[in-house]
Formats: structure tokens, C-alpha cells, sequence
């Protein structure tokens, strides 16, 4: 019995020096991501690795969320002054502030940012592609949630829509 408790604790510190390892890892790559948006203000792309760099699962209690959202917001700015077509800066910066929303919990604004993403990939990429489709997927999930009516025709899109699925097989009008 004491060999298993032993055991068992043995293993119970490994994982927990394996998770703080990752933690300490992605907490060295937040600040390496940081470094390079604060000596690059006006790179879009670096401003938004930034900010998913401080809002990474795996820094766990060292999340950062207001710092990720003020990076985000510094992407943003620069997206709507300069996307242009194909260019998923917009897209993927509206996508990052609705997941920094939804990890504050506030809902409302989380919904609002998705369906801006869910556009500003349509527009990027076109109606077909699947990330267009899978951010119609989130915002309908997260409006059925509060407005089931409004959701239910993106889900229908998104099926409609389907670049993954061969052309015989996609759902017709």
C-alpha cells in the first residue's frame, strides 16, 4: 500500500512540473510576442499575436486578458485602416476580442464581435470557405443561446455553404 501512495505521488508531481513548464513556456512566448507588437505598433499581425499570446489556456492564472484586449484593440484600429481583400486581419482580430468577451463573460459583446468576424471573413474569403463557415457555426451557437431565431438561418449557411463537402454532396436551396 505505501509503494502505491508513493507511486501515485510521484506522479502527481511529474504532471504538475510538466503543467508548470508549459505554463512558463507560454508565459516566455507572451513576452517574446509582446516585445516584438511594442517595437511594431503599426504591424497589424504582430499586435494580434500578441494579444492571443496573452490570452494562451495554457499561461492558466497568468492570463492576461486586459493586455490581450488592448493588443487586440491596437490590431483592430490598423485592420480597419488597411485590410484589404484576402487579408484576414480583420476577420481574425474581430474572432480574438469575441473569445476575450466570452473569457470575461460578457456575452453580449462576444456575440457582437463573432458576427463581425463571421462578415469580415465573408468578405475576405468569400461564403464557401471554412473558416467563414466555422465562425458562422460559433456566432450561431452563441446567438441561439439568447435569440434562437436569429441564429438558426447562419447554421443553415454554413451547411449551405460547405467548401468541405464534395460538390454533389453539399445541401441545395
Amino acid at each position: 500500500m505505501k509503494k502505491i501512495i508513493i507511486i501515485l505521488a510521484a506522479v502527481v508531481c511529474s504532471v504538475s512540473a510538466m503543467a508548470q513548464s508549459q505554463a512558463d513556456e507560454a508565459l516566455k512566448e507572451m513576452e517574446k510576442k509582446v516585445k516584438v507588437a511594442d517595437g511594431k505598433q503599426t504591424d497589424g499581425r504582430a499586435q494580434l499575436d500578441a494579444a492571443l499570446a496573452c490570452i494562451n489556456d495554457e499561461l492558466g492564472d497568468k492570463k492576461d486578458l486586459q493586455r490581450g484586449l488592448a493588443y487586440a484593440e491596437r490590431a483592430l484600429k490598423i485592420a480597419e485602416a488597411q485590410t484589404v481583400l484576402k487579408d484576414t486581419l480583420l476577420g481574425h482580430t474581430h474572432y480574438t476580442l469575441g473569445v476575450i468577451y466570452i473569457q470575461q463573460n460578457d456575452y453580449g459583446k462576444a456575440c457582437e464581435y463573432f458576427e463581425k468576424a463571421m462578415n469580415a471573413f465573408e468578405r475576405e474569403l468569400g461564403a464557401d470557405d471554412p473558416v467563414t463557415n466555422g465562425t458562422k457555426m460559433v456566432y450561431s451557437y452563441m446567438i441561439m443561446q439568447m435569440q434562437p431565431f436569429r441564429g438558426f438561418p447562419y447554421i443553415q449557411e454554413a451547411f449551405y455553404n460547405n467548401s468541405t463537402a464534395p460538390e454533389d454532396k453539399r445541401l441545395t436551396n
